[in-house]
């Protein structure tokens, strides 16, 4: 059993990765309306993988029994330049690749921050660990990382029917 903790920052964050948020990334299911609907499901799992993402910060991948979201990263290919479209997170221009259709995945990410001796969620996303956005705030080799990660990646955002 895992135990994260939410806050309404947190819960703020997480409506990006929401059924009907019309933002590029993962997507949950529409079963998944809150935070608190996901943070059940996470406390009766164990993490398949952890990973450092700075100090004091952890990504926790968990595996779930069934389809949880729709994946919202791919590989960014030569041929994916041309029909790049963009949007604004945080005042941070990212790109996105519009899809007919999403793939679905039983695979979820949650980003938290160790806080008051417990894990405090920060967001979560369906799919695996990716970087975040490179930022200024960002110490030089998460920097690094996360700018050559978001050069081989780019957002998937299903089109609007």
């Amino acid at each position: 059993m895992t135990n994260i903790f939410s806050s309404p920052a947190a819960e703020k964050h997480f409506q990006r990765h929401l059924f009907q948020s019309g933002k590029a990334g993962g997507t949950f299911i529409p079963d998944i309306r809150h935070l608190n609907d996901l943070l059940q499901i996470i406390h009766i799992l164990e993490p398949i993988e952890s990973r450092e993402q700075g100090r004091m910060r952890k990504a926790f991948v968990f595996s779930h029994n069934a389809p949880i979201g729709y994946m919202g990263i791919t590989q960014r290919l030569p041929e994916h330049e041309s029909r790049l479209e963009y949007e604004y997170r945080d005042r941070i221009r990212i790109a996105y690749l519009p899809v007919d259709e999403w793939e679905q995945t039983s695979i979820f990410t949650v980003i938290a921050q160790w806080s008051k001796s417990r894990w405090n969620i920060i967001t979560a996303h369906p799919g695996g660990v990716s970087y975040p956005f490179p930022s200024s705030k960002m110490e030089l080799p998460l920097k690094a990382a996360a700018q050559d990660y978001w050069q081989r990646h780019v957002l998937l955002k299903k089109r609007e029917v």
